[in-house]
């Protein structure tokens, strides 16, 4: 008799144990996914944003440059500073791998810098200006390969 009420017990045990066990590990299973996803997309956004603290760096740099070029002397705008500080600061907290990149793109927008304090110097005006023009290009092309790269080698690629 023992037997058998052991018999018909058991399973039904057994099935709420295991019930309860798949519950717990489906809820599990959900938030560490939704968790990732969301740390996926900060990332992404965090990227995003970098780049485009570089495309509006270039521009501003270049309405300065268009500037120098007509003799319109100006102080060199606060946007490109900001920038320049709002992007140290994101790398320093969150973005340790682009550090060195980093580090190497000031020292292209520094050059920039040290070029356009002596323009007014300068016997040859356009070659000063190409020269400005293509260390900005080249360091700010270089800092966005390395962004993409980050966002590649994390899974943000579409393609």
């Amino acid at each position: 008799m023992l037997d058998t009420n052991i018999t018909v017990l058991l399973p039904t045990l057994l099935g709420g144990i295991l019930t309860i066990i798949g519950g717990f590990i489906a809820v599990f299973y959900t938030q560490l996914i939704a968790n990732t996803k969301e740390k996926r997309k900060e990332a992404r956004d965090l990227l995003e944003t970098m780049y485009n603290k570089t495309q509006i760096i270039e521009e501003h740099y270049t309405n300065y440059i268009m500037k120098i070029e007509s003799e319109e002397f100006m102080e060199k705008d606060r946007i490109i500073t900001s920038s320049i500080s709002q992007l140290a600061l994101v790398i320093d907290i969150y973005v340790e791998p682009l550090k060195n990149s980093f580090h190497t793109y000031i020292e292209g927008i520094s050059d920039v810098d040290y070029k356009l304090t002596i323009f007014k110097y300068e016997e040859d005006k356009n070659a000063a200006i190409k020269y400005i023009i293509d260390t900005l290009s080249k360091a700010t092309i270089t800092f966005r390969k390395e962004i993409v790269k980050l966002l590649k080698k994390k899974g943000y690629s579409y393609f």
